[in-house]
C-alpha cells in the first residue's frame, strides 16, 4: 500500500457504509489519556495471499502488505509511489481516550484509488491486545465504525445505482443524499456507533495491526 487514503481505507476494511466527518470530532486533548501506539513501522492486516517479509525496508513492502508509520500521537505516515520512486507522505492521525478507543485518521483529497476522495475524517475502534515494557501499545485489532446493518444486496440509491450504505442508521447518525455513507457531529453518538459496529462486525473483518520497529523503514 502506497498512498495513506489506500492505508487508512484497508486499515478500516471498507470504503463506504463507513462514518465520516469534514472535521475532526476528537482533538489531541481527546489523546491524553487514550492508548500510546509505538512509533515506527506497522504492519495492518495483509490482503489475500499476501507474501511479506517484515524484515525488508517499508518502501519495498508489496501493496498488499498494508504498511505504514506511527511518526508520534498525532501523525501517520506512508511511501507514495510517483514516478516510480517512493515518497514520503504524511496525515494526522489520533487515538481518542474512552470506550471503546476511537482511531481518527485524516483523509486528503486522492485520485489513486480511481475516483476522487474529498477530505474528510474516518474511524475505527480499537482493542490493544499487547504492549511494550513502557506500556506502549504494539498490537491491536480494529474495525471500521460503519454506519448500520449493510443493505439488502439488491438495493437502490436514489440515482439508480447500488447502495452501499445501511437502511437502518445507528442512533444519531445522519445519511448522505445517496445513502452511501453518514455523518456526525457528536463524539457521544460516534463512540456509540463505534460499539455496535464491533457487534455486527464478523470476525473475519477484524483488522489486526501490530508494531514491526522503530524507524521509518
Amino acid at each position: 500500500m502506497r498512498t495513506l487514503l489506500a492505508m487508512a481505507a484497508m486499515a478500516l476494511l471498507c470504503a463506504c457504509n463507513v462514518v465520516t466527518t469534514k472535521a475532526p470530532l476528537f482533538v489531541k486533548a481527546d489523546a491524553e489519556h487514550g492508548a500510546k501506539l509505538r512509533p515506527g513501522v506497522w504492519a495492518a492486516q495483509p490482503s489475500g495471499d499476501c507474501a511479506l517479509d517484515e524484515k525488508q525496508p517499508l518502501p519495498s513492502w508489496p501493496n498488499c502488505a498494508n504498511g505504514f508509520v506511527v511518526v508520534d500521537d498525532g501523525t501517520i505516515a506512508g511511501y507514495e509511489q510517483k514516478d516510480g520512486k517512493p515518497v514520503w507522505s504524511t496525515t494526522e492521525a489520533l487515538v481518542a481516550g474512552g470506550d471503546p478507543l476511537i482511531f481518527q485518521i485524516h483523509l486528503v483529497s486522492d485520485t489513486s484509488m480511481g475516483a476522487m476522495t474529498p477530505e474528510g475524517y474516518i474511524y475505527a475502534g480499537m482493542e490493544p491486545t499487547k504492549r511494550d515494557a513502557q506500556g506502549r501499545v504494539v498490537a491491536t485489532t480494529s474495525w471500521a465504525v460503519v454506519c448500520g446493518p449493510p443493505p439488502p444486496a439488491d438495493t437502490k440509491a436514489p440515482n439508480g445505482d447500488p447502495r452501499m450504505g445501511t437502511l437502518k442508521p445507528f442512533d444519531g447518525l445522519i445519511m448522505d443524499a445517496q445513502g452511501n455513507d453518514c455523518t456526525t457531529d457528536s463524539k457521544e453518538v460516534l463512540r456509540a456507533a463505534a460499539k455496535a459496529s464491533h457487534k455486527i462486525t464478523p470476525a473475519e473483518q477484524l483488522s489486526a495491526m501490530h508494531w514491526v520497529r522503530d524507524g521509518k523503514e
